[in-house]
């Protein structure tokens, strides 16, 4: 599942991060292996988990060819190999991340909408001296965010937060979040349980350029709702076989041993029969 995480000190900045600390909080999300890198004040943080291109060629963070932009990504886009194909890219690696920071560096944010899969990535672009953040449609992919005047930081856990953070960043309970909590049985976004610390949402994209942070949605789902039906149970059988055997054949995708968690229910016996058939 991997472990993303940076940090951007503002000017003014005296927050002093142990990467190495904020590194072992991220170990159990991707324990083949782990990296960051530096440029100016802006950190990058990845923990691996190689599912697809086990090799170093894979490792993050990850620059794009042009070394202008830098990637921490968590995630996997099911459609890698068509839009690598669609857009001629070429690339060292046969995995999504280099496939998706060169599609990013040819067609921009754009490409989130041919993206079908769950991630939750930030590309720091040297030239634009700018971050930006990302979440997959409907949030699978975790991502929270600290932002004040002195630093803005991001991590795909809470843990991770803090080791960031350190001292500057005190724990502390939102009682709004706990009655969310008591009332809904979750949190909606953007609380959290903590103050200070936010969900980033879902379908949404993040840009922070010169200590400014503005998020715009990018997708929604009630834009994808259609009112229309159908009546006849053959159709709708055939429709909802063809949606499940595509879904679940695009996940198939690994360059390791693929397995199932049974719970003995309807949902993962159908899933595991039709990889299996697959």
């Amino acid at each position: 599942m991997c472990g993303i995480a940076g940090m951007v000190k503002f000017s003014e900045s005296t927050i002093d991060v142990d990467l190495s600390k904020v590194l072992d909080t991220m170990t159990h999300r991707g324990p083949d292996d782990s990296g960051h890198e530096t440029i100016g004040q802006t950190t990058l943080l990845h923990a691996r988990l190689s599912i697809i291109d086990t090799s170093d060629m894979a490792a993050q963070p990850m620059y794009s060819n042009s070394k202008n932009s830098l990637i921490s990504y968590n995630g996997e886009c099911y459609n890698y190999q068509e839009i690598k194909k669609k857009y001629a890219l070429s690339t060292n690696s046969s995995g999504d991340t280099e496939t998706l920071i060169e599609a990013w560096e040819k067609i921009g944010p754009s490409v989130l909408n041919e993206i079908n899969g769950m991630f939750s990535f930030a590309i720091f672009d040297k030239s634009k001296e700018s971050l930006t953040i990302c979440r997959d449609r409907i949030g699978i992919k975790p991502l929270y965010y600290f932002h004040d005047d002195q630093c803005f930081a991001f991590a795909s856990e809470l843990d991770t937060m803090y080791a960031l953070l350190g001292k500057h960043l005190k724990k502390e309970i939102d009682e709004e979040a706990v009655s969310f909590y008591l009332h809904l049985g979750f949190i909606p976004e953007p609380l959290t349980i903590y103050k200070g610390i936010r969900k980033f949402p879902a379908g949404s994209i993040g840009t922070l350029k010169k200590g400014s942070f503005e998020i715009k949605n990018y997708w929604e789902l009630s834009d994808h709702i259609s009112g229309q039906t159908d009546s006849d149970p053959a159709s709708v059988k055939k429709k909802l076989n063809t949606l499940l055997t595509d879904s679940v054949s695009k996940r198939l995708t690994a360059d390791r041993p693929l397995g199932a968690f049974l719970s003995g229910g309807v949902d993962s016996s159908l899933i595991s029969a039709i990889a299996s058939k697959v």
